[in-house]
């Protein structure tokens, strides 16, 4: 079974800069659309072997939480209430 995960791009070009031996103020300077704490995160991260982030599909338990949220916000139903009937 392969790996489907992918990585994303900004990521991608961040830790290949950090694999080349640019330091993190050099990638922080060039990358300045991310922001330093991220970007610290993300090599710390990779530095552990965690280069992508799993995402996870919402549960139909979720999914049917959601759409029975959206249903009464949409009676302009109250915030408490809503809570009240779609806690999961």
């Amino acid at each position: 079974m392969e790996n489907k995960a992918k990585i994303d791009p900004k990521r991608f070009g961040i830790l290949k800069a950090y694999q080349k031996g640019e330091t993190i103020p050099d990638i922080t300077a060039k990358f300045r659309h991310i922001s330093r704490a991220t970007i610290y995160r993300w090599i710390k991260e990779f530095k552990k072997g965690r280069v992508c982030r799993k995402t996870r599909k919402p549960t139909e338990e979720k999914k049917a939480c959601y759409k029975t949220a959206m249903d009464l916000y949409g009676h302009r139903t109250d915030a408490p209430e809503i809570e009240q009937r779609t806690t999961i």
